[in-house]
């Protein structure tokens, strides 16, 4: 894995292992340690690797929020913070790709639903993902690009909402609010029938 060149080929099969019913369980006894090194690897090259792996690694990550096994979520879990800031740096640079925001989204998705079924405890995580939907929905604003963006983004902030208000702030509640109006405002022309999800999340927000 030295060899940034071998880390796209790599992550994609590490992605697609993930995907099936016993891949966590073939990987720990086959590959012990292996999802930790994925993590870190990936967080050390993202913000300097192509958008293809940086999009099978963040991909790696959304399976592993799939995975009945307690261990995917508690190696994620242990490295959330490195995750979260690594997205957060990601986002800074002068130019993203589109596929790669949606796969974020996709994992903040994914966290927030962890959360709603109380497989995700930590407040600072929960605060983390609404935080980084928010700055990811205030992003795609500037560019009106990606729908599913977007769309990930307002799912993450209305699960969270719903099922975890009391963690939330009325500072942060005031402007995921905001942002949540002003995105379905800038995509009004493009959501159509999902601007529906959007009116929702802000009577949620209320």
């Amino acid at each position: 894995l030295s060899n940034a060149d071998n880390l796209f080929p790599f992550f994609d099969l590490c992605r697609m292992i993930m995907l099936h019913d016993d891949g966590m369980k073939c990987m720990r006894a086959n590959m012990s340690g292996t999802v930790e090194v994925i993590i870190d690897r990936l967080l050390d090259v993202m913000t300097s690797c192509p958008s293809s792996t940086a999009l099978t690694g963040t991909r790696f990550l959304c399976n592993l929020c799939k995975d009945s096994d307690p261990t995917s979520i508690m190696s994620m879990v242990s490295h959330m913070s490195f995750i979260f800031n690594t997205f957060k740096s990601y986002l800074a640079l002068a130019t993203t790709h589109k596929l790669v925001r949606g796969a974020i989204a996709a994992f903040l998705a994914n966290i927030a639903y962890l959360t709603s079924k109380g497989k995700v405890t930590d407040n600072g995580i929960i605060i983390e993902v609404v935080n980084l939907a928010d700055e990811l929905m205030r992003l795609e604003q500037m560019t009106q690009e990606s729908v599913d963006v977007v769309m990930r983004c307002c799912l993450a902030i209305g699960t969270v909402t719903l099922s975890k208000r009391s963690v939330l702030s009325n500072a942060i509640m005031v402007s995921l609010k905001k942002t949540v109006a002003d995105t379905k405002d800038k995509f009004q022309h493009k959501l159509n029938a999902n601007s529906t999800c959007f009116t929702e999340v802000i009577s949620i927000l209320e």
